[in-house]
């Protein structure tokens, strides 16, 4: 938790603002810090699998048989957190009268918002799309009501959390014994093995017509790696 994200965030992970709506109270900018997330897990492994001689399968295989299909090994290395936090944003109202930081304005949030309908298209749920209210406006509707004519919004920093990420690398390697201590060590690796698209933060501007929408990725493409080494 903090009340200063700090200049410009955090490094590489986009924190929808990079300044205190109100630098005099900042009581009221208390949120989770722009690296928060609330699960994180990873998890690495390495499997001999069970071919080859003195393994369960295989063990009277010959010598030409065991150095093609015995001895190798499957490693794998897994990422997995929950999204970053998100600060919704507000058309400057009020901040543009009274300091120079006007993309740091918040909106009031009116009613707690309940997500429904979530899709990369509404990741905050339908209640939010194109329902906000103006500054000191209430429709009895809306979640979100633009920052007042005569006061800072209310919403904190990092109120929504954006999604999460997870990726899995594996590969495939084995070694070749060729003559004494020399052996050739051969490797494919599969990069994001299961293809799987992580989402980008969704548009955080309350007034914005794309408000809640995902438009980007920030995973890579799977991708595959062969490599051979010859060691002597």
């Amino acid at each position: 938790m903090t009340d200063n994200i700090g200049f410009y965030g955090v490094y590489n992970i986009w924190s929808g603002q990079y300044y205190q709506q109100d630098a005099y109270h900042p009581k009221n900018e208390w949120g989770p810090s722009g690296s928060d997330t609330h699960h994180n897990i990873s998890v690495t492994g390495v499997y001999d699998l069970p071919f080859g001689a003195g393994k369960h399968f295989g063990s009277t295989w010959n010598p030409v048989v065991n150095s093609l299909i015995g001895g190798w090994r499957l490693s794998g290395a897994q990422v997995f957190y929950s999204g970053f936090p998100v600060t919704v944003s507000s058309p400057a109202n009020y901040s543009s009268q009274v300091n120079a930081f006007t993309g740091a304005a918040r909106p009031n949030q009116l009613r707690p918002l309940k997500i429904v309908n979530r899709s990369i298209n509404a990741y905050w749920g339908t209640a939010v799309q194109g329902t906000a209210c103006g500054p000191n406006q209430d429709d009895g509707k809306c979640i979100f009501a633009q920052q007042p004519n005569d006061a800072f919004g209310s919403v904190r920093p990092g109120s929504l959390r954006g999604p999460g990420f997870q990726n899995i690398d594996m590969a495939v390697f084995k070694n070749f014994p060729v003559w004494h201590e020399h052996h050739a060590e051969f490797s494919a690796n599969l990069f994001n093995a299961f293809n799987i698209a992580d989402y980008a933060a969704p548009d955080s501007g309350m007034t914005d017509g794309n408000f809640g929408q995902i438009t980007g990725t920030v995973s890579n493409n799977r991708s595959a790696q062969l490599s051979l080494k010859y060691a002597f």
